[in-house]
């Protein structure tokens, strides 16, 4: 039932995932009938500096609790998968390619079982234009409670407790072409993840858990700032710079600067010279300081 249930939820999401993708491809191709090739500088400034990540997510743990009984004989339990789920994140990137992540997901509502994961690590992205492909790695801690029998007190209940989570995985982000490529969509995230967690060694309630899932993820991706550097800083300065005097051609005696400007542009207006002051014609200046 709960497979079943899982199948039309992934086909309705794949189908409204198409559609959406459609639907921004028309009208990015609309919006720009003769796109230009995408130059590093222009990648740069529409490569985000910032993203966050809020979306659905599925789980599938693989494991087993070995659970003591009053009887003396050991009950095998089985983790089931969770089909309902939301996971958030933020990664913040030092260049283009690489960054770090931090992550929270939960799982509250599975068949016998339910797990929340807090967790940080490395990110790895390549982007493209309109498009990026990510890996990452990341270590935390599980929130992991059950598996539980339902029924009477006897019965095996395991309560929630932590222990430490290592997920491994990757994906495809895709950006919408308007509002300046803030928005994106996430089509897939997909993760192995692996859970630890000691429940102690009452009956009823302990064992010990070590856990093999699989998580897939999809959802809403918000971009901000942007990895391109700000323009240059053209103002000069004076510092280092000789002043003189010349004769110009009306009489008037006018003044030059001599030296190195900020922006390595050299301005020298030195013996025998001539040129523009203040739009005179002036010739004949000293370099450095001192009169004609």
């Amino acid at each position: 039932m709960y497979f079943r249930r899982f199948s039309l939820t992934s086909r309705t999401l794949l189908t409204g995932c198409a559609m959406l993708l459609g639907a921004t491809a028309l009208m990015g191709q609309s919006s720009s009938s003769t796109p230009s090739a995408p130059t590093p500088q222009t990648l740069d400034q529409s490569t985000s500096r910032m993203d966050v990540f809020m979306g659905y997510s599925y789980i599938a743990p693989h494991g087993t609790v070995s659970t003591p009984e009053p009887s003396g004989v050991n009950t095998d339990l089985n983790y089931s998968s969770i089909n309902y789920g939301a996971i958030g994140s933020f990664a913040y990137y030092f260049n283009r390619y690489v960054g770090g992540q931090v992550e929270y997901a939960n799982h509250p509502n599975g068949e016998n079982d339910g797990a929340q994961t807090a967790s940080a690590g490395i990110i790895f992205r390549y982007p493209t234009e309109g498009m990026s492909v990510f890996v990452h790695g990341l270590a935390g801690g599980v929130r992991l409670g059950g598996p539980n029998v339902n029924g009477p007190p006897f019965q095996p209940k395991h309560p929630y407790t932590w222990g430490p989570s290592l997920t491994v995985g990757g994906g495809l982000d895709y950006n919408f072409p308007f509002a300046n490529h803030r928005f994106g969509w996430r089509v897939f995230q997909a993760d192995y993840e692996y859970w630890h967690a000691d429940f102690g060694p009452a009956v009823i309630v302990g064992g010990r858990a070590n856990v093999d899932s699989a998580r897939l993820s999809t959802g809403l991706l918000i971009h901000f700032g942007s990895i391109a550097p700000p323009p240059p800083n053209h103002q000069r300065s004076t510092e280092g710079q000789q002043w003189g005097r010349v004769l110009c051609d009306d009489g008037q005696p006018g003044t030059v600067c001599a030296g190195q400007h900020h922006d390595g542009v050299g301005s020298q207006f030195g013996r025998h010279a001539g040129g523009q002051v203040g739009g005179r014609h002036c010739r004949t200046g000293i370099g450095g300081n001192g009169n004609v």
